[in-house]
């Protein structure tokens, strides 16, 4: 049933997809034969995604050791496989600022994915992966099924949102799910598996999705891609609304605890992913907001659970 309605959304041809320079970088990327040089000479004809991949390779995010002052050192310094999804993900931002569904925040869901992108990236290295830049790109591309049911269907989207109101993530999904047929999870995952997503985190979503929690999951193998997809995208409800509940709070220290990681080591993690969010922004030109600490965040979210228990009990 899934295939069928992600066929059918194909044959509408308004999937997000790639175009331009971003396209040929994707079919080039996949050739056996190509080489970083190929790749450049292709970035090169588009100079805003040439000026972005040259601030990207100079950034914390890559961690360069020396300046780098050519497209060619660029994508040498990020690998083919990073400047191919990288390039994928500035195509879509600009492609998709704004759009035909007026309900649906076009900049917030930005906002988020990159959220998303750069937490799981930190996460990767906390837990000694060496493909950080997949977790970010798959951070990135995570929500891009919700995106895609609101651009090939954005009337019925747009009766949707009016039909459900503001709703969590959670619930946003099962309301999408219910009224096109397909989860949103389970569509983006069949986009980037299209696109070339590594295998491994698309396989993630739907070992996530069987729903084992608490006690259930105590015997459950839960992989360390699993570990950042979820803890990532905790973080980046936290990281867009400034705030912490108790359930994601739980989330977090259950997979601290599976990968041997200290609450406090946590927190300078999470120090390095508000500040790499920030400069994620500028290059990809999403907005994003200063945020205090995760202990500020943590004493502000008990102060306000307080008055809301002093005004109930009253």
């Amino acid at each position: 049933m899934d295939s069928q309605v992600f066929e059918k959304l194909r044959e509408t041809q308004r999937l997000p997809s790639p175009r331009g320079v971003a396209l040929e970088i994707l079919r080039l990327a996949d050739r056996a034969d190509t080489s970083a040089g190929d790749i450049a000479r292709v970035v090169q004809t588009d100079p805003a995604t040439a000026a972005r991949i040259l601030k990207l390779a100079n950034s914390p995010l890559a961690g360069a050791q020396r300046e780098i002052n050519s497209v060619v050192q660029a994508v040498v310094s990020l690998g083919v496989r990073t400047v191919k999804f990288v390039s994928l993900g500035f195509s879509l931002i600009r492609d998709h600022q704004q759009g035909e569904c007026s309900s649906f925040d076009y900049t917030g869901f930005w906002s988020v994915s990159l959220a998303r992108a750069v937490a799981m990236r930190n996460l990767a290295g906390c837990f000694g992966r060496q493909d950080a830049d997949v977790a970010f790109t798959f951070g990135l591309l995570s929500l891009i099924g919700r995106l895609a049911l609101v651009t090939a269907y954005p009337m019925k989207y747009e009766r949707m949102m009016r039909d459900v109101g503001h709703l969590g993530d959670l619930e946003l999904a099962a309301a999408e799910a219910r009224v096109f047929g397909i989860h949103p999870d389970v569509l983006s995952v069949q986009i980037v598996s299209d696109w070339g997503m590594p295998y491994e985190f698309c396989e993630s979503v739907a070992h996530l999705r069987e729903g084992t929690s608490g006690a259930d999951r105590e015997a459950v193998d839960v992989t360390e891609a699993e570990s950042i997809i979820e803890v990532g995208i905790v973080l980046s409800q936290i990281m867009t609304q400034a705030s912490i509940n108790t359930e994601q709070t739980a989330i977090i220290e259950e997979h601290l605890g599976r990968r041997h990681v200290s609450y406090d080591r946590f927190a300078a993690i999470f120090e390095a992913i508000t500040h790499e969010w920030s400069e994620a922004g500028k290059i990809f030109m999403v907005p994003t907001h200063d945020l205090p600490s995760l202990e500020e965040i943590e004493r502000q979210a008990e102060e306000q659970r307080a008055k809301l228990a002093a005004t109930e009990s009253a």
